[in-house]
């Protein structure tokens, strides 16, 4: 396919338009154009068109390996739109080169050698104008603005290419018309496409935020800011919860709680795991002392290790679960279990216990990076005040007036983002921005606080008939010292879960179906292994071996079988196809001498060529006579006589 005059031109200036190299489009374009008008040619060898190449593919590596470690992943749109760089040299040489094009041999090495015995003349060539035009093209996607102009300039790229390589046997009203109508459905289509994409990401990105949450330790000492935005925008139902009676909204069920804070990153001083003696067989005492039970619940989730943190609602009083093989606790309130890893289904009372421990000097600690302008933003916004009950008040108010939630954009990771631009100026974010200024505030004014993260129930599925936590119901929130009385203080406004409720999958019904039937499937395979937890199930595998060795004998037997009959039925169809005939060992001795026969070249065709070049042409004038018996034995319907047979075959000896 040729390329049309200035249409290499527009790829260059739709790729530089688009990617911001419009400068160097500009003198990019001039250079091959002008090739048209200059008369004057290099004389290029094919070694220099190996050099070029190779400089190419250097340069490309250079540059994926440059790119890859500024940008990380992001990498590879860099790496497309500065592809014509790489590759506009090579394009250049071609242009302004006596043989205006590209040798075959010069992009594959594996050829080169094979090229070097051939005639320079003989040798296939490759246009790289248009492939060039297709990797700008493509450049130009990587790097597009999302406009409605930049598919108005492909579709003018390619209906202008398409038109002047049309066939001649429909108008050309017709020929426009089935274009345009081509390209409008392409615009619908590729929208339609877009928005299935959006959908496909979702699932996809569930699938990975379900590996990352698998993984993840909710118990280990350091989190940073942004740690839970991942998992904001998947719907995984990650815990099930039976209550007795009826929730609260939101009904909190903390993982881990962190005191002390510093250049993003929250960890948890002094926090060491303690072991709580069981008072009977799964059942853990969470309190010392005897309370009234307000509520009883049963939480379901999944212990991804033998040992993890599980979920707890604030006012536990005691854990029971005949599974658990002991039960650990911090003293910020966490709580271990170790048991059997997959579904775990333990229950919690729920009173007035207090699971955290006396604050302490950490827990009012700010450094001074933090503390002189939050100390002047709360002067300035009068929150201040003797009463420390008062002051909680109005920092809850401030933030539910002044600051707007808005979910993590997955461009922008959040771990980037100040908090003191978050507080100060742009005064939106999630959740973990929302607790960790609180804290600080607090601690401001003299308040014990903390930071804790984990899940906020606010969803009860009629389909279960339970309440439901999904992996964007993962939250974070505030645990200040009031009145010797720890409290829970959420300044993140109550509009958050509407919000990501939104972004919400037309499929999620579906993905909820699956995840329901997976969790009732594990439960009846976790009554099953507790039901015949003593049997021993070794001796039902080996049934499984049966089978396995009766198809491995059997392809055994058929292989030998096919051996010996595929023997005797390859002799008959080399002999019936020609296939036998001695005159291709001449042919192979040639070609392993070097001298080699080019793509689509005839036998006659190829010892006519390389007769010149032979010491000994009389041996070359021979194969040429004995060629019209060889090409008879192996294509004649008829076949040839048995003498003409001994004839091809002793002479052939004969020539070797």
């Amino acid at each position: 396919m040729n390329v049309p005059f200035l249409f290499l031109s527009a790829c260059l200036l739709l790729w530089g338009w688009q990617t911001g190299y419009l400068l160097f489009a500009i003198p990019m374009a001039l250079v091959l154009e002008s090739s048209r008008f200059v008369h004057w040619r290099w004389e290029i060898t094919r070694k220099d068109f190996y050099r070029l190449s190779d400089f190419s593919s250097v340069l490309l590596t250079v540059v994926v390996l440059y790119q890859f470690n500024k940008n990380s992943m992001h990498g590879v749109y860099f790496v497309l739109e500065w592809l014509p760089f790489v590759f506009f040299l090579l394009l250049f040489i071609q242009r302004y080169s006596q043989l205006n094009a590209i040798p075959y041999s010069a992009f594959f090495i594996s050829m080169r050698k094979q090229a070097l015995i051939k005639d320079a003349a003989d040798e296939k060539t490759v246009d790289f104008n248009i492939i060039f035009a297709l990797i700008t093209v493509l450049a130009a996607c990587a790097g597009n603005q999302r406009s409605i102009w930049f598919f108005a300039a492909i579709c003018a790229l390619i209906g202008w290419i398409l038109f002047l390589h049309r066939s001649k046997r429909y108008s050309v009203v017709l020929w426009i018309s089935m274009i345009l109508l081509t390209f409008v459905i392409g615009y619908f289509g590729q929208t339609g496409m877009r928005q299935l994409q959006r959908s496909m990401e979702r699932v996809i990105m569930s699938l990975l935020d379900e590996y990352f949450w698998q993984n993840r330790d909710p118990g280990r000492t350091t989190t940073a800011i942004g740690s839970l935005g991942r998992f904001k925008l998947s719907e995984n139902i990650r815990i099930r919860v039976d209550s007795e009676q009826k929730l609260p909204y939101p009904f909190l069920l903390q993982e881990a709680s962190y005191n002390y804070f510093n250049l993003g990153i929250w960890s948890a001083q002094d926090s060491e795991f303690e072991l709580i003696d069981p008072e009977r067989l799964g059942y853990w005492p969470l309190s010392a002392s005897t309370q009234p039970v307000f509520n009883t619940v049963t939480i379901s989730t999944w212990l991804r290790r033998a040992l993890g943190v599980v979920p707890m609602p604030q006012h536990s009083l005691s854990l029971e679960d005949p599974g658990a093989l002991e039960v650990q606790r911090s003293r910020l309130g966490a709580v271990r279990m170790e048991g059997e890893p997959g579904l775990i289904n333990y229950r919690v009372q729920i009173g007035n216990y207090q699971p955290q421990a006396q604050p302490n000097l950490t827990d009012l600690l700010i450094s001074d990076q933090y503390l002189k302008p939050i100390m002047a933003l709360m002067n300035e916004e009068g929150l201040m005040s003797d009463d420390k009950q008062q002051v909680v008040n109005n920092v809850n108010h401030f933030f539910k007036e002044k600051f707007r939630y808005q979910l993590v954009d997955r461009k922008d990771y959040p771990g980037k983002k100040s908090l003191m631009n978050f507080l100060l100026h742009d005064r939106r974010g999630h959740c973990e921005y929302f607790a960790t200024s609180t804290v600080l505030m607090l601690r401001a004014a003299n308040i014990p606080a903390r930071y804790a993260i984990g899940y906020s129930i606010q969803e009860y599925s009629e389909v279960e008939r339970r309440y439901i936590a999904r992996a964007r119901h993962s939250h974070a929130w505030v645990s200040a010292y009031v009145d010797g009385v720890w409290q829970i203080v959420d300044t993140t406004p109550a509009s958050w879960d509407f919000l990501e409720q939104d972004q919400g999958s037309d499929l999620q019904a579906l993905v909820d179906l699956y995840s329901w039937l997976r969790f009732l499937y594990a439960e009846w395979q976790q009554d099953e292994n507790l039901v015949e937890e003593e049997t021993d199930t070794s001796s039902q595998w080996l049934w499984l071996l049966l089978p396995l060795i009766m198809i491995l004998i059997w392809r055994l037997s058929r292989r030998q079988r096919l051996k010996g009959a595929l023997g005797d039925d390859e002799k008959r169809h080399l002999a019936r196809s020609g296939m036998d005939s001695e005159f291709f060992t001449l042919m192979q001795q040639l070609q392993e001498q070097g001298y080699l026969m080019n793509d689509g070249e005839s036998v006659s065709q190829w010892l006519q060529r390389i007769r010149p070049l032979v010491s000994d042409t009389a041996h070359i004038e021979q194969m040429l006579g004995l060629l019209p018996l060889h090409n008879r034995y192996r294509f004649d319907p008829a076949g040839i006589s048995p003498e003409d047979r001994l004839r091809l075959r002793q002479d052939s000896r004969r020539l070797l």
